[in-house]
Order: C-alpha cells, then structure tokens, then sequence
C-alpha cells in the first residue's frame, strides 16, 4: 500500500475502509454475515461472545471504543510491514 502511494502509508484511508466508512465496490456488500454479529452488543446473540473482549473496554468505555483499538493495532501493523 505505502509502495502504490509514493512511499507513504495511506493511514486514514485504511481506516475508513476497516472502520465501514468507506467501500471498496471490488469486495462487495461490507456486511459480516458470518462474524459481524460477533462485535454486537446485543445480550441475546445466537451465539456466546467472550466475556473478556468485554472487560477490555472496562466500565468507562463502550465496546465500540474495543472495536476502534483494534482496527488501529492492525492498521499499526500493516503500517510497519510496508515496502516503501
């Protein structure tokens, strides 16, 4: 990514694109049949969600605030793995 874009990794574009806000029409409809349920909040999912990814938002935090945190540890990932 930072290779196509003149050296530079394009941070806040990989972030719209992970965070929902921007859609690649190459890749389709940006619903997660399978795993978007999984980062719902809803108490009466089909399934269990870990009770740990919880407790990392702690008491002052929303579980969106979980779902921001990671979206950025994989943008700091792919941000140290690019060829310039």
């Amino acid at each position: 990514m930072a290779k196509n874009n003149n050296g530079v990794f394009p941070t806040n574009a990989v972030y719209e694109i992970l965070y929902g806000l921007k859609a690649i029409p190459a890749h389709g409809n940006r619903e997660m049949p399978i795993w978007g349920d999984r980062f719902n909040p809803i108490v009466n999912l089909p399934h269990n969600v870990d009770p740990s990814y919880w407790r990392m938002a702690g008491p002052e935090q929303s579980p969106e605030v979980v779902v921001r945190i990671r979206i950025l540890a994989v943008i700091d990932y792919l941000s140290r793995v690019q060829q310039k």
